[in-house]
């Protein structure tokens, strides 16, 4: 294990981006922010909109860098287990539909449909839950034919008021809990590693990229970004990648900024953005 590891073992399971922090992330079934959860530039003319779930927001810390580096403002709008998608969401524990969820979807598109952003950043995990039109939970082939519904409402209304919209894939996972793991094995990083095939679901970054490319928005690929070996690693360098088995660490995340900015780059390089009102 790196002697200079980022962040520490110890400091690792609360290296949370900032909305956690400071309200602006909605928990399960909470309530919306009581602040206009802006950020970077904030009296710029130009908007950027990082919108998802907790998959989504992790990726705030290089998001917040490319909109400082961009001069632009960004408004960060995520909910944890609260897909991107205009689904159901199923909640397990509790054995019901969060309408906590439905509702802040609904008004978190309000206000970017109100906001006109340049950009809007996607994301969300693969591990949704939802139920069908009987209100049975959905499982299989049924569950993504619910997702793939949900997803295109949302796009749609997303390339309806921002000049581009980008989705990003969902990041691999950890089978294990790294800082966990790393603490009982100090000696050997490649203990906590995690195959590739467990870590990266094929069939579902297909999916996403599939309906990205359906809806025209663009698609960033970001899974060698946090997976480049095999078996996939929970260190890069010096820094620690996950502070659980499915989020990146806010200090990872930030190494990041440069890679995702260059994304986006390119991305508006190959589709300039509409002009607000287009």
């Amino acid at each position: 294990m790196p002697a200079n590891l980022r962040p520490s073992l110890a400091a690792a399971p609360k290296d949370y981006p900032a909305p956690y922090r400071d309200g602006c992330h909605v928990p399960l079934d909470g309530r919306r922010p009581s602040w206009g959860c802006v950020y970077a530039a904030s009296s710029s003319k130009t908007t950027i909109v990082l919108f998802g779930d907790s998959h989504a927001l992790a990726w705030f810390p290089a998001v917040r860098q490319l909109a400082s580096d961009r001069g632009w403002r960004l408004v960060s709008l995520t909910m944890s287990a609260c897909s991107p998608a205009d689904i159901q969401q199923w909640i397990a524990a509790r054995s019901s539909v969060s309408a906590a969820c439905g509702d802040w979807r609904s008004w978190a598109l309000g206000r970017i449909a109100a906001e006109k952003p340049l950009v809007v950043i996607v994301a969300g995990t693969r591990g949704f839950a939802t139920v069908d039109a009987a209100g049975k939970v959905a499982t299989g082939d049924a569950r993504t034919r619910i997702w793939e519904a949900g997803i295109s409402r949302t796009l749609d209304r997303l390339v309806s008021v921002a000049g581009r919209v980008i989705y990003l894939s969902d990041t691999p996972a950890s089978v294990v809990d790294p800082p966990a793991c790393l603490a009982r094995h100090r000696s050997s990083v490649l203990a906590c590693a995690t195959p590739v095939a467990r870590a990266v679901n094929g069939p579902w970054f297909a999916e996403e990229k599939r309906m990205a490319v359906k809806e025209a928005v663009g698609f960033v690929d970001t899974t060698m970004w946090i997976c480049p070996t095999s078996p996939c690693p929970v260190t890069i360098g010096s820094y620690l990648i996950y502070r659980d088995g499915g989020h990146m660490t806010a200090t990872f995340a930030s190494s990041l900024a440069h890679r995702l900015e260059a994304a986006v780059a390119a991305d508006l390089a190959r589709h300039p953005p509409r002009e607000k009102g287009a």
